[in-house]
């Protein structure tokens, strides 16, 4: 893997040509599939995986960045971790990619914390999923205060057809939903809602004017900026939160006053405060005299304003620049480019790459292009079997982990367009009936349907009848070489639909990824699938297994 260690691999897919129809696709051989094969096995072995960050621990997936949406889509179908979930919800949700609705549907059904339970159903609300959004509006009924308040605060993510309930919320009996109501509609210039959240900033009540305050910050209200002068300046309380707020609304006497407040924390603790106060001296920077750095800012605004997200890295270093004195766009793009040269007092290899993945997107908006101390890499060089010695190795420390993951990601790219895989990379719109018939639409190479008289044939019914052209399945057992040759492959196999006569084709011995089986042109409801016969494993009389299919 030439230059160094990164966590943004899949940027690769901005330099590729559009990914072909499996059909289309150029022809690869068994290589280059095992290389795609295991590199997926990888990057599913690392995804919920983290390494010592600048601020604690840090999941690889944080730094996944822009590129192809399927891989983005695998990710959050796999995913165990609660927040690699919730920083994938937040990805497709801002990249605005509908298609990944069913898999955070199935990834909702599985989420068990509220954390991440919340980011899903938000990233399923901003993509406009009707289903969830009428849900939502219904729990604003419930008799549960606390579920009335996330209902509100998730259908601030929506678009106007979630007018109607928010405007009714405003009503409850509950203050904490009537504000998350108000400042969802305030965002939207609603007129009821921000005389509402102004008349809160002047409550009696503490927890009101706080609340009321972020909202109209949200808003863009310069009017709540002293009642979070106020908030900020005081210790305890939701500093932090109101820091946040004060970047999204302040002008450069509030920059003063924060920078004021970092020079009297004690360096060694409030180091989440720290990293607030130094992104909201940021956002004013960028808003007040860094128009190319609003450009790119508005690209990901949409998490960051009211939590710790993607822009924030980036916000953090230009409030770095800010408080190092650096005045004017080009010295603190200067700055910026700078603090990517080295890594900072006491920051590990790890980190220092992770800050780098996460910061390049603001200093290439600030500087109009790569900074000279972050050399543009070389999609052109590379090296298939370099990575796949990389991905190959175990263990090491951070910063390996981090080359593995990046190769991993590259190859699932490189190969993967070559292989035509965007097309086949979603699971179809299915049900499989059979003795873990699941296992072969679920997404995931490592699982498989085992093939043998207990499990009988695999049934694939369709949510919708269609007109399927072809059939593609992998053919084994593909966890990894050793299984694949240990197992039956599958050799011959027949295929009906619905009841009619069955289609036979033969498979090769020699390919762990999708063959494809034509199909005659008629609509369907369902797929029978059989195997009529085995290229034998090693292990004698194991049966044949079936590691994914798709329907085309």
């Amino acid at each position: 893997m030439p230059g160094r260690p990164t966590l943004c691999g899949l940027a690769v897919l901005l330099c590729l040509r559009p990914a072909q129809a499996p059909a289309e696709a150029s022809r690869s051989g068994p290589d280059e599939e095992w290389a795609f094969v295991e590199a997926w096995a990888a990057f599913r072995r690392d995804l919920d995986a983290t390494v010592p960050g600048e601020h604690g621990q840090v999941h690889l997936v944080e730094g996944l960045g822009a590129g192809p949406e399927w891989i983005a889509r695998d990710a959050i179908r796999n995913a165990a971790s609660a927040t690699t979930l919730t920083t994938l919800a937040r990805r497709v949700a801002r990249e605005r990619d509908r298609g990944a609705i069913p898999a955070l549907r199935a990834a909702l059904d599985r989420a068990r914390d509220d954390a991440s339970r919340r980011a899903i159903e938000r990233a399923l609300v901003r993509l406009g999923d009707g289903e969830i959004v009428r849900q939502e509006a219904q729990r604003l009924g419930s008799a549960s205060a606390a579920e009335r308040w996330q209902a509100a605060a998730t259908l601030a993510a929506a678009g106007d057809e979630a007018g109607p309930a928010l405007r009714s919320a405003l009503e409850d009996p509950d203050g904490q939903t009537r504000i998350a109501a108000a400042s969802a509609l305030a965002s939207r210039g609603d007129r009821h809602a921000l005389a509402l959240l102004d008349g809160l900033l002047r409550s009696a009540n503490e927890f009101e004017r706080r609340e009321a305050a972020h909202g109209l910050a949200l808003a863009g209200e310069e009017r709540a900026s002293a009642a979070l002068r106020e908030i900020v300046s005081q210790p305890g309380g939701d500093r932090a939160r109101a820091a946040r707020s004060l970047g999204l609304i302040g002008g450069q006497a509030d920059q003063r006053l924060l920078l004021r407040l970092l020079g009297d924390l004690p360096r060694d603790r409030s180091q989440g405060l720290r990293r607030e106060i130094l992104a909201a001296v940021g956002r004013i920077a960028v808003r007040t005299e860094l128009p190319a750095a609003q450009r790119h800012l508005r690209t990901l605004d949409d998490e960051s304003r009211d939590e710790w997200g993607e822009a924030d890295a980036g916000l953090e270093a230009v409030g770095r620049a800010v408080a190092a004195r650096a005045a004017g766009p080009r010295a603190i793009a200067a700055h910026v480019a700078a603090q990517l040269a080295s890594p900072l007092p006491a920051e590990t290899p790890a980190a220092f790459a992770q800050r780098q993945t996460l910061v390049e997107p603001m200093a290439r908006a600030l500087s109009g292009g790569l900074p000279p101390s972050l050399p543009a890499r070389d999609r052109s060089a590379f090296d298939l079997g370099a990575a796949t010695r990389l991905i190959a190795t175990r263990g090491g420390d951070a910063a390996a982990r981090i080359a593995r993951f990046a190769a991993a990601v590259d190859v699932l790219v490189v190969i993967g367009a070559r292989l035509g895989h965007p097309a086949l990379a979603e699971p179809p719109a299915a049900r499989a009936t059979g003795l873990g018939a699941d296992r072969a639409i679920d997404g995931n190479l490592l699982t498989s349907w085992v093939a043998g008289p207990m499990a009988g044939p695999l049934r694939i019914e369709l949510e919708a009848a269609s007109r399927p052209r072809r059939l593609w399945l992998v053919g084994g057992c593909v966890e990894d070489r050793a299984s694949y040759a240990a197992h039956g492959r599958v050799r011959g196999i027949e295929v009906r639909l619905d009841s009619g006569a069955p289609v036979v084709a033969e498979l090769s011995d020699s390919r762990p990824y999708f063959q494809q089986v034509t199909l005659p042109s008629r609509h369907t409801r369902s797929l029978t699938i059989s195997v009529s016969s085995v290229h034998p494993g090693q292990r004698s009389g194991a049966p044949a297994c079936i590691a994914e299919l798709r329907i085309e």
